[in-house]
């Protein structure tokens, strides 16, 4: 219960997720430092913690949180906004680490490793930090022609809450713009910006 009682929800009276919080960084962190040197035995240094960095900050706790519905069994005080039960993404990766860290204590850290995997490993962070990422092939293209970073919206979210489907447009300053469709925002994200990409290079043939 500790690791889904939020900070808010005590106001320092009891326990709360803080310290497993800080706990569940280091084992995330610990867990994915070894998967990426195994999986990529003949990268630099500096291409391992830029995959590194990207399967480790919030956004990629968050994503992780949302995807196993976390955000519906936390206990929130009255001044955390949560509507439909999602708070937001700072919450979510906050609680995604404390509950790493309630299996690494109960479990050891093989358990936690196992947790781990089972959802950093997935084709959710496929190609998340690669130079091939097309987010960030589209995000570097746009930048040398000095205009704004690519803007993502979801468009439209269907399907039940176990299979969702969402409905991802990315817009550059100009104007064009490509749409796809995927069972995550994140890989409906990288889906259009690959169309996008495609779109780009048609019109520069």
């Amino acid at each position: 219960m500790q690791a889904l009682t939020h900070s808010s929800q005590t106001a320092g009276r009891g326990a709360d997720s803080e310290r497993l919080e800080f706990l569940g960084d280091r084992v995330l962190g610990l867990v994915i430092a070894q998967f990426v040197v195994e999986r990529h035995p003949d990268a630099s240094v500096g291409s391992i913690a830029t995959r590194y960095n990207a399967l480790v900050n919030r956004s990629s706790c968050a994503r992780v949180a949302e995807m196993i519905q976390l955000g519906k069994l936390l206990r929130l005080g009255k001044s955390v906004p949560a509507p439909s039960g999602n708070p937001g993404a700072g919450v979510l990766a906050d609680a995604m680490e404390a509950l790493i860290a309630s299996v690494y204590l109960d479990g050891g850290l093989e358990e936690a490793r196992r947790l781990i995997l089972r959802f950093w490993s997935g084709p959710e962070f496929e190609g998340l930090g690669d130079g091939d990422d097309p987010k960030s092939r589209l995000q570097v293209w746009a930048q040398a022609r000095q205009m704004r970073i690519p803007d993502y919206r979801v468009t439209e979210r269907t399907g039940p809450a176990h299979k969702p489907s969402f409905t991802v447009d990315v817009e550059l300053e100009t104007g064009i713009s490509a749409s796809a469709q995927a069972s995550s925002k994140k890989l409906a994200e990288r889906r259009a910006a690959s169309k996008l990409l495609d779109m780009l290079d048609a019109g520069d043939d």
